[in-house]
């Protein structure tokens, strides 16, 4: 099932919105390209959450079904599959709460096939892409999904001249989104900054600071000094004497 007008034309979309995203590096980066196709759209984005429970396709018969949407007139999904082996429980979970929630438009999109219902509700749109650079709402930009890629392991779409940059920006932001003091609002506040200098220096370190296992952090690593900073500085303001960096 497929809207076009929905995905390309995102003025016609109410607000205010919801995005969630995978809680992964090229999910982050695809929920915060979301968000500013919205903004830019003029549509409202109240939340975007992000956290250990948007991680696999547990997500849309855990959290999404127990979640309350009555002040979201939009929620959008990126880059959360369903289950690959039997992605019918998942797509159930979906159809259910659409039918609960009329009020609200779902667009959910990701880089894997999606199941599509044979009679899917009016407010549900499900749009598989083929490649993560497309995974988002909206138009996909190098600065965020070409990193996006680099961070799923695919294709580098970005010019020449943007490549080696790139390739840093995507090492930085697996490095960050693995840690767990970092994951989550923290990470979300510093590529909403647009802080690619954070990602390019942490990029640099040695990389006995960040082994991890099952994309996790190990705790034995020697203390990164870039996320011993962050994870010192207070909520998410995260400013650049902490950092040490510029924007």
């Amino acid at each position: 099932m497929q809207v076009p007008s929905l995905v390309h034309d995102l003025t016609k979309l109410p607000s205010p919105a919801l995005v969630i995203g995978h809680f992964d590096s090229d999910g982050y980066l695809a929920a915060e390209q979301t968000r500013r196709n919205l903004r830019a759209a003029r549509i409202k984005v109240s939340e975007v959450l992000i956290s250990s429970e948007t991680s696999n396709y547990r997500f849309w018969t855990g959290r999404f079904a127990k979640m309350s949407f009555g002040k979201f007139p939009l929620v959008v999904v990126v880059d959360i599959a369903f289950n690959f082996k039997n992605p019918k429980p998942s797509l159930a979970s979906l159809l259910k709460v659409c039918r609960n929630n009329p009020s609200t438009q779902f667009v959910v999109i990701d880089h894997h096939p999606l199941l599509l219902p044979k009679n899917g509700p009016a407010n549900l749109t499900l749009r598989s892409v083929e490649r993560v650079y497309d995974c988002c709402l909206g138009e996909p930009s190098d600065e965020f999904m070409a990193v996006a890629s680099i961070c799923d392991g695919g294709i580098v779409v970005s010019s020449p001249r943007w490549r080696k940059r790139h390739l840093k920006r995507a090492q930085g932001l697996k490095r960050a989104a693995a840690d767990k003091n970092i994951a989550g609002p923290r990470l979300q506040a510093l590529l909403r900054q647009r802080r690619w200098s954070f990602f390019e220096a942490l990029a640099e370190e040695p990389p006995e600071f960040h082994r991890t296992v099952r994309g996790r952090r190990i705790a034995t690593n020697f203390p990164s000094p870039l996320l011993a900073a962050l994870a010192m500085s207070s909520g998410t303001a995260l400013s650049t004497s902490v950092l040490g960096l510029r924007r």
